[in-house]
């Protein structure tokens, strides 16, 4: 493997050869074929796994965020030096010692502010219509928050347990010994929440079961082909079982938290509700070593086991099922979420998972899933309200963007509790629950109570309903023995239409649905099913549909922006209240992609002096860089943006980083201007930077590495008042022919001069810019009026361009017959090519098909400026996405993605005519 590496290493065309990087690449890539969860954590990843699994660590006390790009604090926790200090929720930390936190990754940010408790550390603290003031802080000894308690009403208590570290136990029983004490001395109940609990320490996760259980084996941790079996046993000095328990989980919470609520089901402490868990059952340990290079602590993780909750059941794959299952709904004027069986992501969707039980193939492990998975006792669906952030989320994520986080409507309490639905659920159903401790005993109670909270629940749907103009009423009852006869059968057809769309736009999906029967439909609704999940799950409601009656519901469907061309099978599901069985509806839709913008752009360093300085950093000064974006792309860009990450921050700090430039149309310029202060006392060599630029909408976004020349500020010295272009001129950024190019000058050119640097003249070329031009291309011209008529900004920096030659997305989705397809046509850079790579995907299979290199093993030069290419598409029925990445080098590509949609066989068979090929 070394002999691998070691070629490797030798012969990759690219900038950054790492064998470090290789190695744990490739290690991890050998990983990937056990299982999701054996992973090499690299030591930046371990560090902060101990500090989650320890539970302490030297730090300021507050919990911090990404809030449209600043660093924000979400919350502060009492009884630390953040806390002491004033440090108050909503406060920006705009810098850390002398660092500013403009630029800042979090964990970076977050890696600063920690430390050994009694160290010190200054941040500054930015505060709404108040000036930003320096804190001088100690870091102390902070407990890292996983349990949140409040006592709520009826003398019920609530714990959320929000993972599994080194002193979550601890505190558990401190929460709530602090509960009993505040209600008089005993609970009424205790609602234990583990929803979204991803794990953490096994050993915690029995303590925590243990604290509730008298007897009983609460987890048993089983080897290889169930080898090695190690029973955990409840011990038999917990305190907390007096009182009834009901335990809220949902389908991320997983692992340990899932141990906790298999123990306190199957032992019949508990009632479980929510949704079913994650699902999974399998043990990791770490292996520690030194890394050789950095001599920091790395680990292996490795899954060596799988656990079996009490009575030997294995969750592997199915998770725990609760005995009541709610399933929250809502009905909007633009979307129903009511049937459709919600679609998550559990540990059965992953890749290489464990089977359950040890099965050896799918086949047996069906089987086990078989025995293993229960249904709910009960199921009740629940209307949610949204709120006015949870409608900004889902319609951001509608539109294709990611959410931005802010805490304008925050429901949280004082105590960082936010009162949902199933909190309030809980509270109620051990409240009368009486004094039973026993799940069994608690379900028969229970049994009232939820059928009244269904009542109520299915009373405001129908009500919402009615008001959408649907008659929700239910179908009439048979009586006693009565069959239903073949003339009363339901009998409907239906049509689905989806209209071609283009991005950007609004889908009109319209369902019509016909009774053609002679018998009424009662509580008649669908629901689609598609690998598209922008069309996925969209849900139609018909109500009661008379015999021979027709209806038709529409559902709009904004299609984001950043969606390629590609065509989607549709399935229609069919429901009503006499479950009827109705056939499924097919259908296809099709979405044309927008013309799609492209970047190319130029900077300068220009300093705060007067005339703009040399434009160089200069040690101890303050910079503008100013970047010139222009859209050489097809597309609008509707909300560009330019943003710089800094690279050198022993160097310099970045002051402002980051700037939206609006819409851009194609042919347009924008300008950014970012503010750079520069440290003392370092090496003059270039400073390195990460510039960002795109477009939030289409996903449209390059990256770039620059380097900003410095050196020992210069003098300028006085020059004639306007010099005359000679032949093509160039404006450099700064008096260096090897400078970037900001501008060109036609020939006859008069340009003002505002100086002369050695052999260069500084040069005004558009209004309030200047530059630097050669002497030795222009002419003194003193008594010539300047003018800019015959110069233009020029952008050299720009990605690569890609252009199919055999295929046409502008009109929308490609769809063909057979299961290959050859894909050509040509990568282009006028900087020099790097390489071109092609990559497949069909739902988790991901490869690469084609890469081709336009340089020599171990060569920085620039490469060809052109790389065609012919490459052989492997197509699975149903869509395959198709990535085209282009490199200029390891920072500067541009990538095209093409989706493709090969016909089900069936289909493709019925329909087939002229060449299998052929796309259309």
């Amino acid at each position: 493997m070394r002999d691998v590496f070691t070629f490797i290493k030798d012969n990759l065309v690219t900038q950054n050869n790492d064998q470090r990087e290789i190695e744990y690449a490739a290690i991890n890539g050998m990983l990937s074929t056990l299982d999701p969860h054996s992973w090499l954590l690299k030591p930046e990843l371990y560090k902060e796994m101990k500090v989650q699994t320890r539970g302490e660590f030297g730090g300021l006390g507050f919990v911090i965020s990404m809030i449209d790009d600043r660093l924000t604090v979400r919350k502060v926790l009492r009884n630390t030096p953040a806390f002491r200090a004033g440090i108050r929720k909503g406060d920006v930390i705009t810098q850390i010692d002398n660092d500013s936190t403009v630029s800042m990754e979090l964990q970076e940010a977050v890696d600063r502010m920690r430390g050994k408790p009694g160290s010190k550390v200054t941040i500054y603290v930015s505060r709404k219509a108040q000036e930003t003031k320096k804190v001088d802080l100690t870091r102390a000894m902070i407990t890292y928050e996983t349990v949140t308690s409040k006592l709520l009403d009826q003398g019920v208590g609530y714990v959320r347990l929000s993972g599994f570290s080194g002193t979550t136990h601890r505190e558990m029983l401190g929460a709530i010994k602090a509960m009993k004490a505040q209600n008089g001395g005993s609970l009424k109940g205790l609602v234990l929440d583990l929803r979204g609990n991803p794990g953490g320490l096994l050993e915690q996760a029995i303590q925590v079961s243990d604290a509730f259980l008298e007897e009983g084996t609460i987890v048993t941790t089983v080897g290889v082909n169930g080898t090695l079996r190690e029973p955990k046993l409840a011990r038999n000095d917990g305190g907390e079982r007096e009182f009834p328990l009901a335990v809220l989980i949902s389908s991320d919470s997983a692992s340990a938290s899932e141990i906790v609520a298999g123990a306190l089901k199957n032992l019949n402490r508990a009632v479980i509700v929510g949704r079913t868990s994650f699902g999974k059952g399998s043990v990791q340990v770490l292996y520690d070593f030194k890394d050789k290079d950095s001599g920091e602590e790395s680990a292996l993780k490795l899954t060596i086991a799988q656990y079996l909750t009490p009575g030997d059941v294995s969750i592997q794959e199915v998770g725990i099922t609760p005995d009541i299952e709610l399933v929250p709904a809502r009905i909007l004027k633009e979307r129903i979420d009511l049937f459709a069986p919600p679609k998550t992501f559990r540990e059965a969707d992953y890749d290489k998972h464990f089977f359950n039980a040890f099965a050896r193939d799918e086949e047996q492990a069906k089987a086990a899933r078989e025995r293993t998975a229960s249904r709910p006792f009960e199921t009740l669906r629940f209307l949610k309200e949204e709120t006015a952030k949870e409608r900004k989320t889902r319609e951001a994520i509608e539109a294709g963007q990611a959410p931005e986080e802010d805490d304008s409507d925050d429901p949280s309490d004082e105590d960082g509790v936010t009162l949902d639905y199933q909190i309030e659920f809980c509270r109620d159903l051990v409240a009368q629950a009486a004094i039973s401790t026993n799940r069994q005993e608690q379900l028969r109670q229970a049994k009232p109570f939820v059928e009244q909270r269904r009542a109520m629940e299915q009373e405001k749907v129908r009500k919402m309903l009615e008001g959408m103009g649907v008659n929700w009423s239910k179908a009439p009852q048979l009586a006693a023995g009565q069959q239903q006869g073949s003339a009363d059968k339901v009998r409907m057809t239906g049509e689905l239409r989806a209209p071609r769309t283009q991005a950007g736009d609004t889908m009109e999906l319209a369902l019509t649905a016909h009774n053609t029967g002679t018998t009424p439909i009662y509580r008649l609704r669908a629901y689609t099913k598609s690998d598209n999940n922008i069309l996925d799950r969209r849900e139609f409601v018909f109500g009661q549909l008379g015999p021979r009656e027709k209806r038709t519901w529409t559902v709009p469907v904004k299609i984001p922006r950043y969606v390629p061309s590609r065509r989607d099978d549709v399935t229609v599901k069919w429901e009503d209240d006499q479950a009827s069985a109705l056939d499924e509806l097919h259908a296809e839709s099709d979405i044309a992609e927008l013309p799609r913008p492209a970047f190319a752009w130029s900077w300068q360093l220009v300093s705060k002096e007067a005339g703009g300085g040399d434009g160089l950093l200069h040690k101890g000064e303050q910079v503008e860089m100013v970047i010139d974006v222009k859209n050489i792309g097809v597309g609008k860009a509707f909300d560009a943006f330019a943003g710089l990450k800094n690279l050198s921050e022993d160097k310099i700090n970045v002051k402002k980083g980051r700037t939206k430039l609006g819409p851009i149309l194609p042919g347009e310029t924008r300008t950014a201007t970012f503010v750079l202060e520069v440290k003392k006392g370092f090496e003059d060599a270039p400073v390195p930077l990460r510039l960002d630029i795109g477009d939030k909408d289409t996903y449209e976004i390059q990256h770039e590495k620059v380097l900003l020349p410095i050196g020992a500020p210069s003098q300028i010295a006085p020059s004639v008042a306007a010099v005359r272009v000679l032949s093509e001129a160039g404006v450099l950024s700064n008096a260096n022919e090897k400078a970037n190019k900001i501008a060109g000058a036609r020939k006859g050119a008069v340009l003002a001069a505002k100086g002369k640097l050695g052999s260069f003249y500084r040069v005004e070329w558009g209004k309030g810019r200047v530059g630097f031009v050669a002497a030795m291309l222009v002419k003194e011209a003193p008594s010539a009026h300047p003018s800019f008529a015959k110069v233009s900004a020029v952008q050299p920096h720009e990605p690569p361009t890609i252009r199919v030659a055999n295929l046409d997305t502008s009109h929308g989705g490609i769809e063909v017959d057979s299961d290959r397809f050859t894909l050509s046509g040509q990568a282009a850079d006028p900087n020099g090519m790097r390489d071109l790579q092609i990559f497949v995907q069909h739902e988790n299979d991901y490869r690469k098909v084609f890469f081709k290199t336009a340089r020599k093993p171990g060569d920085m030069s620039a490469g060809a400026s052109a790389l065609d290419f012919s490459a052989e598409l492997p197509l699975k029925p149903g869509n395959s996405t198709i990535f085209l990445i282009a490199r200029e080098d390891d920072d500067l590509q541009a990538q095209r993605t093409i989706v493709i949609h090969r016909k089900q066989p069936a289909v493709a068979q019925a329909a087939k005519t002229g060449r299998a090929d052929a796309p259309r």
